[in-house]
């Protein structure tokens, strides 16, 4: 029996052009991506976050509210060993001060969000007045790659390509 890793599940599909997936915006916006289209888009964000310095090993923390970004910078970390932190949207101080708190925890944290997600958390951090916190968003924002400037690279990022024994870390879900 072959045993698949989850990377091997977009590989696999990668040269159907006539099935894909359906991403539902609202009511009147729906955008069809045929697989083999997402995997041309997983590896050109892929190489866009190596590009960024992030490596195998490196967490990402997932502020992402788009759909489609969200997918395809999800599969961009799996095929490339970066660890995907999936984290609650922060829409509230008591979950802004739970990120940074789950920052501290992490080894190689990074931050993927919006501009305006970020600017939230800093004035989060500024009004409590901690110290830390704000050292720590200093830290953060060089760590951090905002939704708006997400480009998709024409060049195929670098696939990590692990052994069936390998225990790294895949998946973070907080």
């Amino acid at each position: 029996m072959k045993r698949l890793r989850i990377m091997d599940i977009l590989q696999d599909v990668s040269a159907i052009k006539d099935k894909g997936i359906k991403y539902i915006n609202s009511d009147s916006d729906e955008v069809f991506v045929p697989y083999d289209e997402m995997h041309r888009e997983v590896l050109g964000v892929l190489h866009y976050l190596q590009e960024k310095g992030l490596k195998k090993g490196d967490e990402l923390i997932f502020q992402i509210e788009d759909n489609r970004t969200f997918v395809t910078t999800f599969w961009a970390c799996i095929m490339g060993g970066i660890v995907p932190a999936i984290v609650s949207i922060v829409n509230n101080d008591e979950l802004r001060m739970q990120l940074l708190r789950i920052w501290k925890t992490l080894e190689k944290p990074h931050l993927f969000a919006s501009g305006k997600i970020f600017v939230n958390l800093e004035k989060c951090a500024n009004d409590i007045g901690n110290l830390e916190f704000i050292e720590l968003i200093k830290e953060i924002k060089t760590k951090s790659i905002f939704s708006e400037e997400l480009k998709i690279s024409d060049e195929a990022g670098t696939i990590y390509i692990p052994e069936l024994s390998d225990t790294n870390l895949t998946l973070i879900l907080l």
